[in-house]
């Protein structure tokens, strides 16, 4: 049968550009991956029932957003090396969220490593972690305690847990005399695409980037500076003040059951010329809540607020932030996590657990 070499010609051409197409799209594949995965390590996360998510034991973050830091994850799924001798340890457990967990800088220069590193400080457990509130301290609690026993516990916040406090869908049962009983929350989202791509995130540093730009894509734009905060605290809404303390009171119990309790307050300053910084009106406000709902539940309270102010003002190095972000705001640096694990210290002597 008599073929058109023209067509045969054709179809060999498109096949030849099809091949080459495929093997150029392979190519730069190959090298964002490389490349990529220089900057940052695949992510390797697993799904919580109380938690909604946590990291895999054994995995490991490359963190290079906001500072830059590799940190090993250990068998309970946190930042964090493993305890000497897990069995029987009773480490000073730090629960908080990003601001404890500190992927920004090496995990040997976060407060919590350094506050160990203090005079004859006890064992101290990083068990901060990225996205949770002080409504999920019990249950990260209750997970450190499936491994080991605390012999002390520091609750860590900052302004943002008010925000993420009001934002939280909460069922509170009281008693008659309208005491908190107990507290029903919705545990932080599962990220179900990223918990559904995780094969391919745990071994692809390329995908994990790609997936993280569309969520930054997809996110809402930032509020305006001159609109007021949602999450801000004043006289006027005294009554919410009220029930927020009443919320912070109760988990702040429940979290520091038989065990010397700290309450450990990291502030948002806002940093001026002349190496003068002050607390933003909303981190003044929240701090005397805290102390007044820690106070209540028989926690010693910790303000780092005037060290952090007077570094700035003594050496003219803020506290937060990185050169490769932004220079004065967001996580605490390595000069914050000095001044902050300082202070820390000086609160755990005040129960004998440093010296």
């Amino acid at each position: 049968m008599w073929s058109d070499p023209n067509k045969n010609n054709k179809e060999e051409a498109l096949t030849k550009l099809l091949f080459r197409i495929c093997a150029v799209v392979l190519i730069l594949t190959l090298i964002g991956e490389i490349g990529i995965r220089a900057l940052i390590m695949p992510a390797a996360i697993e799904a919580d029932e109380s938690l909604g998510w946590r990291y895999a034991p054994g995995s490991t973050i490359r963190h290079s957003s906001e500072g830059y830091a590799v940190h090993s994850i250990n068998s309970l799924g946190l930042v964090d090396d493993e305890i000497a001798g897990v069995s029987g340890a009773r480490p000073i457990v730090v629960l908080g969220d990003s601001f404890v967990e500190s992927l920004q800088l090496p995990a040997n220069r976060n407060f919590t490593s350094l506050a160990e590193g203090m005079g004859s400080c006890s064992s101290v457990l990083n068990a901060g972690r990225s996205g949770i509130s002080p409504l999920h301290f019990p249950a990260m609690l209750a997970h450190v305690r499936g491994s080991v026993e605390p012999q002390a516990v520091v609750m860590a916040m900052s302004p943002g847990d008010l925000r993420d406090i009001k934002g939280s869908d909460l069922i509170i049962d009281t008693d008659d005399n309208n005491e908190i009983k107990s507290i029903t929350y919705r545990p932080p989202k599962q990220n179900s695409l990223r918990i559904k791509l995780d094969p391919l995130l745990r071994r692809s540093a390329l995908a994990t980037f790609a997936l993280n730009r569309l969520k930054a894509a997809l996110a809402p734009a930032p509020r305006s500076e001159n609109h007021p905060e949602s999450d801000s605290l004043s006289s006027q809404d005294s009554d919410d003040n009220s029930d927020i303390e009443d919320i912070l009171a109760f988990q702040m119990g429940e979290t520091s059951q038989n065990v010397p309790s700290i309450v450990l307050f990291l502030p948002e300053l806002e940093y001026m010329n002349s190496s003068r910084a002050r607390a933003t009106p909303r981190s003044t406000a929240f701090a005397l809540l805290l102390e007044k709902a820690a106070a209540r539940s028989q926690s010693h309270f910790v303000d780092t607020t005037d060290a952090l102010v007077t570094l700035y003002k003594t050496t003219g190095q803020p506290g937060h932030g990185f050169a490769n972000n932004s220079p004065t705001s967001g996580h605490l640096n390595e000069w914050g996590h000095k001044v902050v694990a300082r202070e820390l210290q000086s609160g755990l002597s005040a129960f004998g657990l440093c010296n």
